[in-house]
């Protein structure tokens, strides 16, 4: 029989998203066309460069730091707008301002050729717009640097037993959670599609916007004959516990514990795999769930 080893594993990681979008304003005075940036008073811990935000408004003048929508008549700045962002947290003159981006890889690299352009032209007596925004989901990014980690499940069997009983009695279709650590080594730097692993003590900091987050924990990709078969746990979960070891005579550790709050699926098949219908016809899957067959011989 076929052996995998740990090597072969590596997690799969999205962002979690907030619940319900939250209120905000945006200062004429926070535009900075020079830096390129816009300012939203929010807590500053809450989003981190990377994240994909959606803003709205219900202001008639729109999203006045934003180029006008050319599809609009007459063109005019868009009351909705997706970006991913960029945040600058070392220039003192420019801290919480936020650059806008079209995808993940151009907001984490900084990209200056690829950024959303921000606009200074507010109608006079214009001073602030009141705003919403969420985190929205983003694809899974390969979480960087991880050493190990570890998940279990554990099902709470449900006491029945009734008076007159001889024997204690438990319903075995019981609640199911999970629980799971993650150590990994210190990095600050995303590369394209591969995620810090310090966004992991970024996220668990959220005040507002909590630190859940989705998750695939793969214990090895391109497996089988044909090297189509992928095995994971598909979870979701929040962070409750992260911290760092520092050691003169080793490299900077990160230590996660997470618990998860939805369902906990254990996937054998290929990521994105193609299913074929009786008219040949493709159709796309972002995962396939072969949990209810068995493995079998080749034919």
């Amino acid at each position: 029989m076929p052996y995998i080893l740990g090597g072969n594993g590596f997690i799969k990681f999205k962002r979690g998203s907030s619940v319900n979008p939250l209120p905000a304003t945006v200062d004429k005075a926070d535009v900075n066309t020079i830096l390129n940036r816009v300012g939203v008073n929010i807590e500053t811990d809450d989003l981190i460069t990377g994240d994909r935000i959606n803003f709205e408004t219900k202001d008639p003048e729109g999203l006045l730091f934003l180029p006008d929508d050319p599809n609009s008549t007459p063109p005019a700045p868009p009351k909705q707008a997706t970006y991913f962002i960029q945040r600058n947290n070392i220039d003192g003159k420019s801290a919480g301002g936020l650059r806008l981006f079209e995808t993940f890889k151009d907001a984490v690299n900084n990209d200056r050729s690829k950024e959303v352009t921000i606009v200074d032209s507010w109608p006079a007596g214009v001073t602030s717009i009141n705003i919403t925004y969420a985190i929205e989901d983003l694809d899974y990014q390969t979480l960087g640097a991880v050493r190990s980690y570890t998940f279990s499940t554990e099902r709470a069997a449900i006491d029945v037993t009734s008076l007159g009983d001889s024997f204690r009695r438990q319903y075995e279709a019981g609640l199911l959670s999970g629980t799971g650590s993650i150590s990994c080594i210190f990095d600050y730097e995303s590369n394209k599609s591969t995620e810090a692993s310090a966004v992991m003590l970024q996220i668990l900091n959220r005040a507002t916007v909590g630190s859940g987050f989705d998750a695939h924990l793969v214990l090895g990709e391109g497996l089988g004959d044909k090297g189509d078969l992928s095995i994971f746990y598909e979870v979701t979960g929040v962070i409750t516990k992260a911290g760092i070891e520092v050691s003169a005579d080793s490299t900077i550790n990160c230590e996660i514990d997470f618990v998860t709050t939805g369902d906990i699926h254990f996937r054998l098949g290929r990521v994105g795999a193609t299913l074929t219908i009786n008219s040949n016809l493709p159709v796309q899957r972002s995962t396939v769930d072969l949990t209810y067959l068995t493995l079998q011989a080749t034919d």
